[in-house]
């Protein structure tokens, strides 16, 4: 995976919302501050690269897979173990 590729960002936020995820919750899952992602994703700056590979990580515990495929088509995938995590997840907080 490119952390450094253009459409990272885009499938940042493709990924939060398979997930299920607030940016808050993306802060706490990678370390990262809210304002540097709050910031990253309104497009108003570039968070370092140790920023980036920490949220790269956070997904991918997650059962992110992030595409770029050779023909340039981008794109994430939510493994089923990461699926059904994020179902349990869910389920837990309707209760």
């Amino acid at each position: 995976m490119d952390i450094l590729h253009p459409n990272f960002l885009r499938q940042v936020r493709a990924a939060r919302s398979l997930l299920g995820w607030s940016q808050k919750q993306l802060a706490e899952q990678s370390g990262s501050s809210l304002s540097t992602l709050n910031r990253f994703e309104r497009g108003d700056g570039n968070p370092n690269v140790n920023s980036l590979r920490l949220i790269y990580k956070a997904f991918e515990r997650s059962g992110i897979t992030f595409i770029n495929g050779p023909d340039g088509s981008v794109g994430v995938l939510l493994s089923a173990d990461g699926l059904s995590r994020t179902e349990n997840s869910l389920t837990a907080m309707a209760e």
